[in-house]
């Protein structure tokens, strides 16, 4: 499963509108990267824990 593991700060989803994910509640800022990485996956997973967020999208051969 590729993972992705960088801290709230670090994460750009949208240059014309930053929003500082580290300054948002946790439960915040899981439902903004879920919704911004979905389209990786629908099975896409985040967590988030002392500021890092982690990020794993499924394995497809794992789907098949």
């Amino acid at each position: 499963m590729p993972t992705l593991v960088i801290a709230l700060s670090d994460i750009l989803l949208d240059p014309k509108n930053p929003i500082d994910l580290s300054k948002i509640s946790a439960s915040q800022a899981l439902q903004i990267i879920k919704q911004s990485y979905g389209f990786l996956s629908d099975a896409v997973e985040v967590s988030i824990e002392n500021g890092i967020a982690t990020i794993t999208l499924p394995d497809e051969k794992s789907k098949r």
